[in-house]
Formats: structure tokens, sequence, C-alpha cells
């Protein structure tokens, strides 16, 4: 049997949340509650299997229409993307030191979570180092980036640009540059005996490599060349 867990305010609509697993899949279920007076009813095991929920009621069974959603290990949040409200050379203290400014950033703005910056070393990519989560990506005032990490790394362009601050600052009408040495599947894209920038840890006045531009649905990850000298931005992804 499903067990209720909690009420939530869905959009404007207020719904009762509850979870169960099928086939080795957690499946939250959102029931709008509007209307419907359930608090003496049981949410029976064969809920939303056709879009509508079986709730046993001391009047008799109450069908009402709700949602199924599949998330990760029972996690339906969404997970946050931004970009730095600050730029910074090459030098960023490689891959970690680029997580941790990440990290900074956006706990000084209140987000919770673990964030970490879209760049690829000469060992590492978000391919190799990022969580492949199902969850909807959105950008800090909700605009949803992608539906799934597979679905951010699947080629096609973004929903929406990754233009907007760790404070929700909107900077989408100017196109700003992107470290990230990152190709549109979440993989080096560069050299791969070249440490770019070495790797992440100076600035060098030789070293071209492709990063993002932030207003571009398409270009977002590749769509220019920097060198480490130059100020550029950062994209952190929530994991």
């Amino acid at each position: 049997m499903l067990s209720f867990l909690h009420n939530v305010t869905v959009g404007l609509t207020l719904g009762l949340v509850v979870s169960a697993v099928y086939a080795q899949e957690t499946r939250v279920v959102v029931i709008p509650l509007g209307g419907y007076d359930v608090s003496s009813c049981i949410l029976t095991s064969d809920s939303c299997q056709n879009g509508a929920a079986t709730l046993l009621c001391p009047d008799g069974e109450q069908e009402i229409p709700c949602d199924v959603q599949s998330c990760s290990d029972g996690d339906c949040s969404t997970k946050r993307v931004f970009l730095t409200s600050g730029t910074y050379t090459g030098a960023l203290g490689g891959l970690n030191g680029a997580d941790a400014t990440c990290q900074s950033l956006a706990e000084g703005a209140g987000l919770r979570g673990t964030y970490k910056a879209w760049l690829s070393s000469s060992f590492e990519s978000p391919q190799t180092r990022f969580v492949r989560h199902s969850n909807v990506i959105v950008r800090i005032d909700d605009a949803k980036i992608a539906d799934s990490y597979a679905d951010l790394i699947s080629g096609s362009a973004l929903d929406n640009p990754i233009c907007v601050d760790e404070s929700g600052n909107d900077l989408c009408e100017v196109a700003v540059t992107v470290f990230t040495n990152t190709d549109i599947s979440g993989n080096l894209v560069d050299n791969v005996s070249r440490r770019v920038c070495g790797d992440w840890t100076r600035t060098s006045f030789d070293d071209y490599f492709p990063s993002g531009i932030s207003n571009d649905s398409s270009g977002w990850t590749s769509g220019t060349s920097v060198e480490c000298i130059q100020n550029a931005h950062l994209y952190c992804f929530e994991q």
C-alpha cells in the first residue's frame, strides 16, 4: 500500500504526494486536492496506472486525476544551473577550484545542494564527474534547461539558454563567454594531449580552446573559442 507523505503546493494547485516502487523504479504521484476531501481515504496500490488515482473512502471509491513522475532514487526535485555572476581567468585552481567557486557562489545566494563547474580537463569531464540524474534541470528563475542529464547531453538545443546568475539576475541580453572545453555530449572537446590552461591552473597566451556562449541555446558549450588569459564565466550545475 502507498503511504501519504505530505501536502505540497504544486504551482497554484495543492497536491498530495505519495510514493511507491514499481518494478524497481521509484515513482512519485502528485494528486491535486482541489475540491476533494480525502482526509479519511486510503490510496490503493494500483494508483495512477491509467492517469487516475483510486482512493478508498468511507462512502466508496473516488477516482482523482493525477500525474506520475519517474525520479532518480526517489528524488523528484529539480536540479538548478546558473551562470556565474563573476568572471575568471583560466587559473581556476584546477577542477576542484572551479567546483569550489561554484559551491561558494551557490551558498552565498542561499542555494542548497552540491554544485560543480561544467569544465573538462585532460583527464576528467562532466561525463566522468557529474551525477547522471533524471531530474529536470532549471535555471534559478525556474526556466527549464533540459528534461534530465541525458537530455542535456543529447545534442539538442537547450530549452532555454543558461544566462541567469546564482542570484537570479537575468544576463541574457548580452552574449558572454563561458569556459568549458567541453562538447555537447559532456566530453573533453580539445586534444586530450594538451593540458588546457595547465588543466585550469594557469593563464597562457597560446592556449585557445572551445568555450560556450551564454545566451545561445545551441552554442552554449562550444560555440566560440577563448584563451586562458581572458576573463570568462562558468556554468555551475547542481548534482
